[in-house]
């Protein structure tokens, strides 16, 4: 089937996401806070195009298309090195609640395109994000990762995938925040950073 390809990617990269946060539960405190920043001369491997932002207004039409009144749930892009190579574009995943309808739906965006691939039940209201709170854009947002301890976690590693999600603080806090993490193995390196304003949260 035409673009089956990319859904199944997303799915998984998705998925990635989700096992990649209970992983780090079970890691050792020690590698989930992000360190002293770190200026290195190397620069970020990692794509930046397109943006996060460019992703959200592409997905935002498209959810549009698909139920007026959605919030967005997260945004998110996995990556992951093929041969010793990164990619050289990022994939996003968006995800957008709409209470009308009690659903949720996954929206990929791939080369300029925006694509709904899944809409599911939504067991309960998911905490959605303040979207014009948000002023950090993804390159940013890795650039502060990479000083702040991404650059000397990846440096030496090899396999080592990293994932970018932007989301709510807290279930009762929207305000919009990064989390970064970059895992290899049992190792994680997590550095979560403030999309209000680029502040490092400890």
């Amino acid at each position: 089937m035409r673009g089956s390809g990319g859904r199944w990617a997303a799915l998984l990269g998705l998925a990635f996401i989700v096992a990649l946060g209970i992983a780090i539960l079970a890691i050792a405190p020690g590698m989930r806070q992000a360190g002293v920043e770190y200026t290195g001369a190397s620069s970020i491997p990692l794509p930046s195009e397109p943006t996060a932002r460019r992703a959200y207004a592409l997905a935002q039409k498209e959810a549009h298309s698909w139920q007026p009144d959605i919030h967005l749930v997260g945004l998110s892009a996995h990556w992951r090195p093929v041969r010793g190579r990164w990619p050289t574009q990022t994939v996003w995943t968006a995800q957008f609640y709409s209470p009308a309808a009690g659903q949720i739906a996954l929206i990929v965006v791939e080369g300029g395109q925006a694509r709904r691939i899944q809409e599911m039940l939504a067991l309960y209201t998911p905490a959605t994000l303040a979207e014009e709170q948000w002023q950090v854009d993804s390159p940013k947002a890795l650039e502060i990762w990479w000083k702040h301890g991404g650059e000397r976690f990846l440096a030496g590693r090899a396999g080592v995938e990293v994932a970018a999600r932007l989301q709510p603080a807290g279930p009762q806090d929207p305000s919009p925040v990064w989390s970064i993490t970059a895992v290899v193995g049992e190792q994680a390196y997590v550095v979560t950073i403030r999309a209000t304003d680029g502040a490092v949260i400890p």
